[in-house]
């Protein structure tokens, strides 16, 4: 619980800290910067106590809304739902996907969920003006999502803790509630597939691979 209240906390401060500067600043392009601030804040409060409410589910018994569907659309709607956060820090952001339909088998909102999960992450490790790349394919039969960065990094003996709900792992590597990518894991799982995570270690940035069955 004290990690829950931390992780709250400090949103809600740089809430308030944007809202003073609002009150005091003369300049428009002051105030647009800190209204941005505002609005990632909501939005990243309000990602982490949907994220809350969905590992309560994830213990007891989640049911997924399974249909035939172009996953493009799920990262589509999860690039729309992040992009203030890479605006925020000015990420550069590339995209590669197919230009043809990548059909699974899944429920769009949980899909959608785990990109943004794994977008918000990127974003979060990666320092201001970082790159992230994202790509979406079929890869040796199966439908692959890709999301590379040159941020913070993960130490080699965290690779796969990582992964464990509320793990946030030693300090610089993960500080959030060590909620998001448990839940990426689980709901990837529920969907017949995998997630993995790749780094060269401290300072050598990221990658999350996550792979699907076709439908």
């Amino acid at each position: 619980m004290a990690i829950l209240s931390h992780e709250l906390r400090a949103p809600l401060a740089a809430i308030t800290v944007a809202i003073a500067v609002q009150k005091r600043a003369l300049a428009p392009e002051r105030r647009q910067r800190a209204t941005e601030v505002i609005e990632h804040q909501v939005r990243h409060m309000s990602a982490l106590v949907d994220n809350i409410g969905d590992a309560v589910e994830i213990g007891r018994s989640l049911t997924l809304n399974v249909q035939r569907l172009d996953i493009r659309g799920a990262l589509r709607d999860a690039l729309d739902a992040t992009a203030p956060a890479f605006q925020l820090k000015r990420h550069e952001l590339t995209l590669a996907q197919a230009a043809v339909p990548l059909w699974v088998a899944g429920d769009e909102t949980r899909l959608t969920q785990v990109f943004s999960n794994l977008l918000r992450n990127a974003a979060a490790y990666t320092p201001e003006h970082g790159r992230i790349d994202v790509s979406l394919a079929l890869h040796d039969g199966q439908v692959q999502f890709r999301i590379a960065d040159n941020g913070l990094g993960i130490q080699p003996e965290w690779l796969d803790k990582i992964f464990n709900l509320f793990e946030r792992g030693p300090h610089g590597i993960s500080r959030g509630s060590g909620i998001g990518l448990g839940l990426v894991r689980a709901l990837v799982q529920l969907h017949g597939g995998t997630v993995r995570a790749r780094s060269d270690g401290p300072g050598r940035g990221s990658e999350f691979i996550v792979t699907l069955p076709p439908a």
